[in-house]
């Protein structure tokens, strides 16, 4: 850049100096008469290219501009936060991987299910039925590693979203034991109001038990051993359920909310560092050059840095024509 100004300078000086000494010497040439023509028409061409090679700093600074409109948005929004974007809350968990150890003991669930289905038997069918539901609530469900705190508490929302859809199936199945399920819900329920523990599990055990109780009350006893199985298994995946989402039913009540305000905060940021069109566009053909011929690299150059040098020319010519015309004043004024 500092040898374009030094250029644009000699160039200026040379001008000028020249158009002076021609002005001077050759006020009579013929050539002056057709200097605005020359001037008016250089002059446009060399605005045309001031604006052209002026495109991408102007895209900068409207870049700019609403960078600064973000930052006083967030300036007025969060006041303690000071200038800038605030951080990103993170949601709190109980930990970082607890919503992994339940999937992978729901999936464990699944696969037995399905191993079941290849082998029916009594003991065998709640695995089987289980295996369905979560098949369908966790359907194309990502347990991949994330690594940005915003992403896993993003992803801990899912799976808790997912599994709570996963107990209203199970409550609403027509099959035995449903209404362990039920209870299961009404306690993590409760959880959340704070109105009981997720350590009280023996409270949802014994629950559980009266409900088992009441139904085997009513059952044939010619049944009564397959459906006491059958019972057993279903409220020892209940209350090993509960334990699972326990974690869920601890989280902020404003969780929703809070995961709302994580994904605008992360898209502005993202916005923000998206590299803008045009700055994109002048990246390729910065990239183009290096491997442009000579036509192209002489082509960029006239877009980008030849307004100077044309103005400066057509100021020149026009500064010549105004001393030639003191010239010619001169020479009536001494004409005897």
């Amino acid at each position: 850049m500092a040898e374009i100004d030094i250029s644009i300078v000699v160039v200026a000086v040379s001008s000028f100096l020249f158009a002076l000494g021609c002005g001077i010497f050759f006020h009579d040439h013929p050539v002056w008469k057709w200097i605005d023509i020359v001037y008016y028409s250089l002059s446009v061409f060399g605005v045309i290219l001031l604006f052209v090679s002026e495109d991408l700093n102007r895209a900068m600074l409207r870049i700019q501009e609403k960078e600064r409109e973000i930052e006083r948005h967030w300036a007025s929004a969060f006041p303690s936060a000071g200038t800038g974007v605030p951080a990103i809350p993170v949601l709190p968990a109980s930990s970082p991987d607890h919503w992994r150890a339940s999937y992978e003991a729901l999936k464990a669930e699944q696969d037995l299910g399905e191993l079941c289905r290849q082998a029916p038997s009594l003991d065998c069918a709640p695995h089987t039925s289980h295996a369905s539901f979560i098949k369908r609530d966790f359907q194309q469900f990502d347990a991949g590693t994330m690594a940005v705190p915003a992403d896993r508490a993003r992803k801990e929302e899912d799976f808790c979203q997912r599994a709570y859809q996963l107990v209203d199936h199970l409550a609403l199945n027509s099959g035995v034991g449903t209404d362990d399920y039920a209870l299961v819900k009404q306690r993590l329920l409760a959880v959340e109001r704070n109105e009981a523990s997720a350590l009280e599990t023996a409270a949802l055990a014994e629950a559980i038990g009266t409900s088992h109780d009441r139904i085997l009350s009513a059952v044939p006893t010619e049944k009564y051993a397959a459906v006491e199985k059958l019972l057993g298994s279903e409220g020892e995946f209940a209350k090993e359920l509960f334990t699972l989402l326990s974690f869920c039913a601890t989280r902020p009540t404003d969780a929703t909310a809070k995961q709302r305000h994580i994904d605008l905060l992360q898209s502005i940021q993202e916005t923000r560092h998206q590299t803008p069109p045009e700055v994109q566009q002048a990246i390729r053909e910065a990239e183009q050059m290096a491997s442009a011929s000579l036509p192209q690299r002489v082509s960029r150059f006239i877009r980008l840095n030849l307004w100077p040098f044309i103005l400066t020319l057509a100021l020149a010519g026009k500064f010549g024509k105004a001393v030639s015309g003191f010239g010619g004043l001169r020479r009536l004024r001494v004409a005897p």
